[in-house]
């Protein structure tokens, strides 16, 4: 979420960016569900950080 909203996205911006709905976008964010390792790279590559940085305490 760090870096989607340093970005300035919305959720629905970066869903529509990695082909995910909103509300699944929601549930990785709300740490509800469970991203596939596919799903993380896409996140990432759309985001411009490494994977791991997605994972920084912020």
């Amino acid at each position: 979420m760090y870096y989607r909203k340093e970005r300035g996205w919305t959720q629905m911006e970066l869903a529509e960016a990695v082909d995910l709905s909103r509300n699944h976008m929601q549930r990785i964010e709300a740490a509800t569900a469970v991203p596939s390792l596919s799903t993380l790279l896409d996140i990432a590559d759309a985001l411009g950080v490494p994977v791991q940085k997605l994972f920084d305490q912020r």
